[in-house]
């Protein structure tokens, strides 16, 4: 029987001695669109807003707090507040924290707590409790989340089936125009180091945001689109590092 655990800000549900009951499942969220009728027209006119809504996944638990140490907690109520704490998180990623089970250990999610756990007291020392969380529509591989040197002219290959917002690590001096499948996007001084987040849509440094060093056709940031991507630059005195956020549906 596997030992089901998650983990969260960085913490895991066996810290708490949390026993999970119910299946690994996840809720995927739908496509975000809207339906116009016309008078006279058999099929709605479909309007797409180009995204997908957050799924959710939950966790069914069973808790005692015999199972700490003595005297650890003295009531069920404390054991819930700590786990509300450990649950709340800051603003380090637009309000969202990485999330893993270990029955789906080779990705992760982007998650929040969607309520505050409902407990219900079997006893006066164990209870049943429930975490919902609200979860973005992609899973993020957890081999792509390094950063992993590469060299011009080089193909990296996308394994997943949806575009990928990489983060480029560029190091070095000067301007670059760096080719990604054939279009060029262009740095005009990169000042030791310099970040593109292609999902956040900046370019930054340690000291801040650098837009302004960039110019990108039509404005549009690096994708790696599943399959081969072909990457090169034409400053030799310049690495080139990414983070390639290999990412799929959940």
């Amino acid at each position: 029987m596997i030992d089901r655990y998650f983990t969260f800000n960085d913490r895991s549900s066996k810290d708490f001695n949390l026993l999970i009951q119910n299946d690994f499942e996840v809720e995927a969220g739908d496509a975000d669109v809207s339906y116009t009728s016309v008078p006279g027209r058999n099929l709605d006119i479909v309007n797409t807003n180009n995204r997908y809504k957050n799924g959710t996944l939950t966790y069914e638990c069973y808790i005692d707090i015999r199972w700490f140490n003595d005297s650890f907690y003295n009531n069920l109520s404390d054991l819930r507040r700590d786990l509300i704490t450990w649950l709340n998180i800051d603003e380090n990623f637009e309000g969202y924290s990485r999330l893993q089970d270990n029955l789906d250990e080779n990705y992760y999610y982007l998650a929040r707590l969607a309520k505050a756990p409902v407990m219900s007291y079997v006893t006066s020392k164990c209870a049943t409790i429930t975490f919902k969380f609200n979860v973005g529509p992609f899973k993020y591989r957890m081999d792509s989340n390094e950063y992993y040197k590469v060299k011009s002219g080089q193909s990296v290959f996308n394994p997943e089936p949806v575009n990928s917002y990489p983060i480029l690590k560029i190091e070095g001096a000067g301007a670059i125009n760096l080719t990604i499948n054939g279009i060029i996007y262009k740095l005009t001084e990169i000042g030791k180091t310099a970040y593109i987040d292609c999902e956040r849509r900046r370019i930054y440094d340690d000291n801040g945001l650098k837009n302004n060093i960039g110019m990108f056709p039509n404005y549009q940031y690096p994708i790696l689109k599943y399959g081969e991507n072909k990457i090169s630059w034409d400053n030799a005195n310049v690495d080139v590092s990414i983070k390639f956020n290999w990412r799929t549906y959940i």
